[in-house]
Protein backbone atom coordinates (compact mmCIF):
# COMPACT_ATOMS: atom_id res chain seq x y z
CA UNK A 1 0.00 0.00 0.00
CA UNK A 2 1.23 2.98 -0.88
CA UNK A 3 0.13 6.50 0.69
CA UNK A 4 1.63 10.00 1.27
CA UNK A 5 1.69 9.44 4.50
CA UNK A 6 0.40 7.83 8.18
CA UNK A 7 -1.42 9.65 10.91
CA UNK A 8 -1.22 8.52 13.59
CA UNK A 9 -4.25 9.03 16.34
CA UNK A 10 -4.62 8.34 20.06
CA UNK A 11 -8.35 7.64 20.86
CA UNK A 12 -10.99 6.89 23.51
CA UNK A 13 -11.66 2.50 23.76
CA UNK A 14 -14.96 2.98 22.98
CA UNK A 15 -14.45 4.86 19.80
CA UNK A 16 -12.28 1.20 18.23
CA UNK A 17 -14.94 -1.26 19.64
CA UNK A 18 -15.31 -4.08 22.46
CA UNK A 19 -12.04 -5.85 22.66
CA UNK A 20 -10.12 -3.45 20.56
CA UNK A 21 -6.64 -2.01 21.12
CA UNK A 22 -5.86 -0.37 17.48
CA UNK A 23 -7.05 -0.14 13.99
CA UNK A 24 -5.09 0.83 10.66
CA UNK A 25 -7.72 2.56 7.92
CA UNK A 26 -6.64 3.06 4.47
CA UNK A 27 -8.22 6.11 3.38
CA UNK A 28 -7.73 8.13 0.09
CA UNK A 29 -3.81 8.30 0.00
CA UNK A 30 -3.79 8.28 3.91
CA UNK A 31 -3.08 5.61 6.19
CA UNK A 32 -4.64 6.52 9.30
CA UNK A 33 -3.48 4.57 12.81
CA UNK A 34 -5.94 4.44 15.48
CA UNK A 35 -4.72 2.85 19.08
CA UNK A 36 -6.60 3.08 22.49
CA UNK A 37 -5.46 5.87 24.59
CA UNK A 38 -5.59 4.47 27.67
CA UNK A 39 -2.78 1.81 27.31
CA UNK A 40 0.71 1.73 28.94
CA UNK A 41 3.81 3.23 27.17
CA UNK A 42 4.40 -0.16 26.52
CA UNK A 43 1.24 -1.75 25.46
CA UNK A 44 0.91 0.72 23.31
CA UNK A 45 4.31 -0.08 21.56
CA UNK A 46 2.82 -3.96 20.99
CA UNK A 47 -0.07 -2.03 19.52
CA UNK A 48 1.56 0.19 17.55
CA UNK A 49 4.11 -2.54 16.00
CA UNK A 50 1.00 -4.80 15.21
CA UNK A 51 -0.64 -2.01 13.09
CA UNK A 52 2.75 -1.03 11.60
CA UNK A 53 2.46 -4.41 10.03
CA UNK A 54 -1.25 -4.02 8.71
CA UNK A 55 0.28 -1.17 6.92
CA UNK A 56 3.42 -3.17 5.63
CA UNK A 57 1.33 -6.48 4.85
CA UNK A 58 -2.68 -5.66 4.07
CA UNK A 59 -2.98 -8.79 2.08
CA UNK A 60 -2.91 -10.69 5.14
CA UNK A 61 -5.30 -12.24 7.62
CA UNK A 62 -5.08 -11.02 11.01
CA UNK A 63 -4.23 -14.16 12.45
CA UNK A 64 -0.54 -13.88 10.40
CA UNK A 65 -0.31 -10.14 11.22
CA UNK A 66 -0.68 -11.67 15.17
CA UNK A 67 1.82 -14.34 14.30
CA UNK A 68 3.94 -12.00 12.26
CA UNK A 69 3.66 -9.25 15.38
CA UNK A 70 4.86 -11.67 17.90
CA UNK A 71 7.53 -12.83 16.16
CA UNK A 72 8.83 -9.70 15.33
CA UNK A 73 8.33 -8.50 19.02
CA UNK A 74 10.48 -11.31 20.59
CA UNK A 75 13.20 -10.49 17.95
CA UNK A 76 13.14 -7.35 19.49
CA UNK A 77 13.86 -8.79 23.00
CA UNK A 78 10.16 -7.72 23.76
CA UNK A 79 7.65 -9.86 25.82
CA UNK A 80 4.27 -9.61 24.06
CA UNK A 81 1.38 -9.23 26.15
CA UNK A 82 -1.30 -9.41 23.58
CA UNK A 83 -0.06 -11.29 21.24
Amino acid sequence: MYASYVIRQKVPRYQLGEGVLGRTIFYASRIIKQIASDLSPYEEREVDEHEDMHIRFPHLSEYAIRMLTKASLIAKGIKPKFH
